[in-house]
């Protein structure tokens, strides 16, 4: 699993890497170029986005890596590169000819150590994020109040001889949609304003919530189902894993972050399982590993019952199921 978070993690930094180079040019064609100058569309708008994502890009990757220090060398080479940038800047404007040509060597002397700069102070950001999210924004496991197991939500349950199916909590679903559209809207109208880009950019970055909000509107079928087969849950609402059987299963919980609480299960070999998916699934896995000590959560907001009576109920079939295997 190690190998292969690695060789993901080179495969985006190449990536970077690549997009450090593609804008680099972009910024002496830009600046450089005569016909590009005299375009608004690229000095106001195209560059300061391509360096905006290019700083989101590297703190993303960086907060991705394993570790969260915060290393001094790189604060060093940030600040030796926004020197470097005003000494080569200044070089080349008394050394270059005023052509064409000298001015490219200008922009080109001044914008490769501001880049430098752009990405050492990325990776500080980065490190500071990865640093908090550990910190700060990992999840906290949630109390299981076995008082509360028998409150009146579990009658949302369906019951049949040794099956339990849990309905889509669509109310609540599409309150948390509303709110993600109006925050969208908001955000897109009012920077929407000031950088037109926005108005292009923005529907294309919300675009992973709404197709998320719309797998969980989707589909057919219980939210969740528990038979003597084990745990069954619907596509829609858990990217990761659609079955369980009992014997994978450890144990559950709940745990709790800034944007909601899931229902948590423990696997006992969940390396093996994440190897089985596919390279998409194994990333989302791994990173849930890290922060929920499980690859399978599941929302609890999409799920229409009370958190401690699922808890329990899962628990008791886990046991009583397994309790017949061993005995088969």
């Amino acid at each position: 699993m190690s190998e292969t978070n690695s060789r993901h993690g080179a495969r985006f930094k190449g990536w970077l890497i690549a997009g450090y180079g593609t804008v680099f040019i972009l910024f002496i064609g830009g600046l450089g170029i005569e016909r590009f100058q005299e375009s608004p569309v690229i000095s106001h708008d195209v560059i300061p986005f391509s360096l905006m994502a290019l700083i989101f890009s590297t703190i993303l990757v960086q907060a991705n890596s394993k570790s969260s220090r915060i290393e001094r060398s790189d604060i060093i080479k940030g600040l030796a590169c926004l020197i470097g940038t005003f000494a080569c800047g200044f070089v080349a404007v008394k050394l270059m000819p005023d052509t064409q040509l000298g001015v490219l060597v200008i922009i080109a002397a001044f914008i490769a150590p501001l880049l430098g700069f752009v990405y050492y102070l990325s990776k500080v950001g980065g490190a500071g994020l990865r640093a908090m999210r550990v910190g700060v924004l990992s999840a906290e496991t949630v109390p299981v109040d076995v008082s509360a197991s028998d409150r009146g939500s579990k009658s949302e349950a369906t019951f049949a001889p040794d099956r339990v199916e849990i309905p889509v909590n669509y109310r609540a679903i599409l309150m948390r949609f509303a709110i993600w559209v109006g925050l969208v809207v908001l955000f897109w109208w009012s920077f929407g304003q000031v950088y037109p880009i926005v108005r292009i950019v923005m529907p294309i970055a919300a675009l992973p919530g709404f197709i998320k909000f719309g797998r969980y509107l989707t589909g057919r079928g219980a939210a969740m189902v528990m038979d003597e087969n084990g745990i069954a849950v619907r596509r829609s609402i858990s990217s990761s894993i659609d079955r369980l059987p009992w014997p994978d299963i450890a144990y559950f919980g709940l745990k709790s972050i800034l944007y909601g609480t899931y229902l948590v299960i423990y696997l006992k070999n969940p390396e093996a399982i994440i190897a089985k998916q596919r390279v998409m699934t194994r990333w989302f896995m791994g990173q849930s590993l890290n922060m929920f000590e499980s690859p399978v959560r599941i929302p609890l907001f999409a799920l229409k019952c009370d958190q401690n009576w699922l808890v329990q109920t899962a628990d008791a079939l886990r046991r009583k199921y397994n309790l017949n295997i061993h005995r088969q």
